[in-house]
This record gives structure tokens, C-alpha cells and sequence, in this order.
């Protein structure tokens, strides 16, 4: 049976650990932590005073032929003193959504690293069955092959030639599902990963 798969999980094993951290899931609750952590900068910005500078200048030439020029420049600053302490509660809410986030991230790390090691589990368990089904294939073969040269030479009977070639038949259907589950074994690891599929 041949194939264009090869699993090779031999040498140590994956970071976990890191690898959970450069998951779609963890990388879009690290993003929705800087913006909570945006939110409260801008809900702070409502207790700080506003500054506000104008200016205007004008040159004009005067019937004497003399330049006559004029500027003028001003500033203005205001605090709001009291608006219904809607900023505090703004403030308040954006803090709250903050440690809300930072609890979020924490919990998608830990889940999304039990995640990848489950799926890395299932891929080497499915690899390994893999392998085990290929050698069995290839010894029913060869007991096919000499069972072969047997019969045609009238060593053995038609029935028992005929159970080695159904065992030979049923070690080619384990090997294929086992050869297909350990490929959706590793599209299930690459799906946790969230890698997509490489173009050919």
C-alpha cells in the first residue's frame, strides 16, 4: 500500500506551554486585553482637565505705506466639576472589564495548552497504530505471497489459500483506517495550532 504520509513524532515533544500562546484563540484574547486596557486610559482621560489654544494673526498695509500688523492668541482650560458621576462609573466599568479580561486570557491559556496536549496525545497514539497496521500489512503480504507459490504448486488447499488472502484483505482495511485516522489526528492538531492547510 502506498502513500504520500509520513509521521515522524520521534525526538522530545512539543512546548506546550509556548505553543498555546500562539494560538488564534489566545492571540484574540490577548488583543481584547490591550483594549480594555485602551478603554481604561480613556475613561481615566475624562478626570483630567482640557486645554484648548487659539491664535490669529492679520497683516494689512496701511494708506501711509506702512505694514499694520495685528495678533492675538489666546487659551483656554475646563474641568467638569460634576457631571453625574457618569465618569467614575465609566472608569469603574472599564477597570471591571479589565480584570475580566486578564481572567480571560489566563483561562484561554490553560484550556488552549490542555487542548494541544490532547490533540498531540491522539496524533502520536493514532501514529503509532499507524505504524503497527503497516507492519502487519506487510507480513500478511508476505504470507500471501509464499501462500501464492504454494497453491499454484498444489502445497496447500484452496481454502486455506483463500483464508490468507481475506486475512490479507482485512490487514489492507486496517491499514487504511488506521492510515486515515492518524491523518485526521493531525489535522486536529494543526486545527488546535490553527494552522491552515499548505497550499501544494
Amino acid at each position: 500500500m502506498k502513500g504520500d504520509y509520513s509521521f515522524d513524532l520521534s525526538g522530545p515533544g512539543p512546548d506546550f506551554s509556548r505553543l498555546s500562546r500562539e494560538t488564534p484563540s489566545y492571540l484574540i484574547s490577548r488583543y481584547l486585553l490591550d483594549r480594555s486596557r485602551a478603554q481604561v486610559t480613556l475613561a481615566r482621560s475624562d478626570f483630567f482637565p482640557t486645554l484648548s489654544v487659539s491664535g490669529t494673526g492679520r497683516r494689512r498695509l496701511a494708506d501711509s505705506g506702512s505694514d499694520r500688523d495685528s495678533w492675538s492668541a489666546g487659551a483656554q482650560v475646563s474641568y467638569a466639576f460634576f457631571n453625574g458621576a457618569s465618569d467614575l462609573n465609566g472608569l469603574r466599568e472599564a477597570r471591571s472589564n479589565l480584570e475580566k479580561s486578564y481572567a480571560d486570557l489566563d483561562s484561554t491559556a490553560r484550556e488552549t495548552e490542555v487542548s494541544l496536549e490532547e490533540a498531540y496525545s491522539g496524533f502520536q497514539d493514532a501514529a503509532g497504530l499507524e505504524g503497527v497496521q503497516e507492519e502487519f500489512l506487510k507480513a500478511s503480504e508476505e504470507r500471501a505471497k509464499i501462500a501464492r507459490a504454494q497453491y499454484s504448486n498444489g502445497l496447500i488447499s484452496f481454502q486455506d489459500w483463500d483464508l490468507i488472502e481475506s486475512d490479507l484483505i482485512g490487514s489492507q482495511k486496517d491499514a487504511l483506517t488506521a492510515r486515515r485516522g492518524a491523518v485526521l489526528a493531525e489535522a486536529a492538531w494543526d486545527r488546535v495550532l490553527g494552522r491552515g492547510l499548505e497550499a501544494p
